[in-house]
């Protein structure tokens, strides 16, 4: 542990979440439980000497809890959080509609059962004040108590089980005390329900998603007991911290390169409102539309790919560039979400890996042909990508960037492109597919039941979702920026554009 005169509270955390220190306060004590069963000297002295203010943290708590840091990217999302605490935008949400009934008793146990596999999903975020300094953290606990919890209710039919749900994922979480992992169990006519996870994007990404799912089926299905899964996330949030600095060093140098000109901010259409010089504070808030390319519009883009040596996303990613370039002629910058930072060994670790890369596109690309664009396109993301384990909060560090609570930083728009090799079968349960597959889930057949969610991350996002066949687009766009007459307009835009690109020789 670093050497200082006062008490050094960050390199405590990395301590206790290293050597994996699970404390609880039982009255004026503080208990702990730790690999080995005993802690060394030199970390049993600094635990005694923060006893109140680790005691302080722990209020409230009746289990074991491990006190972490937070990785960097997870640090950018807390920040969002105390900016507009009651905000969803960064809340994430599975659900499905069963033909037939849940029992109460075995999905509550199988629940327990997912918390004590994975209890980074049931976590506190807190803020430590700590040798001088206030700290973020989060709360994991192990133990008997339920880091849970479960609502059941019934309803008449499935539109009333769709308010429901959509109610129940528009409740904020409140980070700072547990749970933090919600289910929501809907009956509705005469023997069908809808069951929903909502947890935040702190404890989990989309990518773990399908890996929640399967462990929850087979908690529910086989009774099987559950097992603390190793690493857990905190030992990924300890390793980040620890990467080689050299290595850090030479990412950080790529980004300052690339972005040596950050556009100011990023127009999305002539007819939006306001400008963001205009905003005291950016409302993460949001409305959905959605669009699907056929079949054949899937198959011309993937044609289009291959025979311009690219992907079907650098295509679809390229297209957005070209509209976004038209009313931003300093240039743009998207977002673009990547997997970062994940070793082999946290494969099987529930948490929040991802990591978005801004990829920049100059003016002068606009007046390019598109298949000159495209390859640019290609060259830039394919550098991004190689960078891309770099986190996205020590970048915006690195270029100077202070918090501006009226803006995201870097960029204002994001392109996310999901497939179903990502994915797996979750991707026939989040989106609304006009002709959806059923999928068996605690043993009984399912369709999709899907929420509006995680809008207003940013001003806008363009996600298409590939499922094999076809491709489902949702545009989610600020209301105060984009009418819906204007989004509608947007969408129609880029599919003339997208069809113009793919017509060209």
């Amino acid at each position: 542990m670093r050497a200082n005169s006062r008490m050094d509270g960050e390199a405590l955390l990395e301590a206790l979440a290293k050597e994996r220190v699970f404390l609880k306060l039982h009255g004026d004590k503080l208990k702990y439980r730790v690999p080995g069963g005993q802690l060394s000297p030199e970390l049993a002295s600094q635990i005694k000497q923060a006893k109140p203010m680790l005691a302080d943290c722990l209020a409230g708590e009746t289990d074991f809890c491990l006190i972490s840091p937070l990785s960097a990217n997870q640090q950018s999302l807390f920040f969002n959080y105390q900016v507009v605490p009651e905000s969803t935008a960064y809340d994430l949400a599975i659900g499905v509609s069963l033909d037939g009934r849940v029992e109460e008793k075995r999905l509550r146990a199988a629940l327990a059962g997912l918390l004590v596999r994975y209890p980074c999903l049931g976590s506190s975020y807190r803020l430590l004040t700590i040798g001088g300094r206030t700290l973020p953290c989060q709360i994991v606990g192990i133990g008997d108590v339920d880091r849970f919890e479960l609502h059941v209710e019934t309803v008449e039919d499935f539109d009333a089980a769709l308010e429901v749900a959509q109610n129940f994922y528009d409740t904020p979480l409140t980070l700072e005390s547990s749970p933090n992992f919600l289910c929501q169990l809907i009956n509705f006519s005469t023997s069908e329900s809808a069951l929903l996870l909502k947890f935040s994007h702190l404890s989990a990404d989309g990518w773990t998603m399908g890996m929640i799912v399967s462990a929850l089926n087979k908690l529910y299905t086989d009774s099987t007991p559950a097992e603390m899964a190793l690493p857990l996330y905190t030992d990924y949030v300890i390793d980040q911290r620890t990467q080689e600095s050299a290595r850090w060093a030479s990412a950080q140098a790529y980004w300052q390169n690339q972005l040596a000109q950050i556009p100011a901010h990023t127009s999305l259409n002539d007819c939006e409102s306001p400008r963001v010089e205009q905003v005291s504070q950016r409302i993460p808030q949001g409305e959905t539309q959605f669009f699907e390319l056929s079949s054949q519009g899937r198959d011309r883009v993937e044609a289009f790919a291959q025979q311009h040596h690219t992907t079907a996303s650098v295509v679809l990613l390229a297209v957005m560039q070209r509209q976004l370039l038209a009313v931003n002629p300093e240039g743009v910058i998207v977002g673009v979400p990547t997997l970062g930072a994940r070793a082999p060994g946290y494969f099987s670790c529930a948490g929040y890996f991802v990591n978005p890369v801004p990829v920049f596109a100059g003016p002068d690309r606009l007046a390019q042909p598109f298949d000159e664009h495209l390859q640019e396109t290609a060259a830039n993301l394919a550098g991004a990508l190689e960078h891309r384990d770099y986190p996205f909060g020590w970048l915006v560090k690195g270029l100077g960037l202070a918090p501006d609570i009226r803006t995201t930083p870097v960029f204002q728009v994001l392109f996310n492109f999901l497939q179903r090799e990502v994915l797996g079968d979750l991707v026939d349960w989040l989106y609304p597919w006009s002709e959806p597959q059923s999928r068996p889930f605690l043993g009984l057949p399912t369709n999709p039941f899907p929420v509006f969610q995680q809008e207003g991350q940013f001003d806008l996002t363009l996600e298409i979702i590939d499922n094999g066949e076809s491709y489902l687009g949702l545009l989610k766009y600020d209301p105060a920026r984009l009418s819906e007459d204007v989004a509608s307009d947007w969408i129609d835009a880029y599919l003339a554009s997208l069809d113009a690109a793919l017509s060209e020789n």
